[in-house]
């Protein structure tokens, strides 16, 4: 994505996912506060898209989010893989098995939430 950044806005350039022209996204402080067409040079832009959600995810990039060895670190790295995709919110899945996995799975996501802001934000519920 081509990008401009002053002190506290970042400007995005890109294609409009439903109209394919060029559109230019003003960030103040991590929030959009506008999106305007973008008088652009004959280039190639990225896509610019609202971020998918993801309902059901047991595990994703190597990182199983079911397992009594589950750690912080499993979340935050299936995070950061869904991030990478495009997903910008997601549901952990807990499937069922013994009780104590469970309750370790459910545990570990809920501090994983507590230790990332960003990441508690981007969970909408656990499945």
């Amino acid at each position: 994505m081509r990008e401009e950044t002053q002190i506290g806005q970042t400007t995005m350039h890109g294609r409009h996912y439903q109209t394919g022209a060029p559109t230019s996204v003003l960030i103040e402080s991590g929030k959009i506060v506008e999106v305007r067409p973008y008088e652009a040079p004959d280039v190639d832009l990225p896509w610019i898209a609202p971020a998918l959600v993801d309902v059901q995810v047991n595990g994703f990039g190597g990182h199983d989010l079911n397992s009594s060895a589950t750690t912080v670190e499993d979340v935050r790295a299936v995070a950061a893989c869904l991030w990478r995709g495009g997903v910008g919110s997601w549901c952990p899945t807990i499937t069922t098995g013994s009780h104590e996995r469970m309750v370790h799975s459910l545990r570990t996501v809920a501090e994983a939430c507590v230790r990332d802001t960003r990441l508690a934000a981007s969970v909408a519920g656990i499945h």
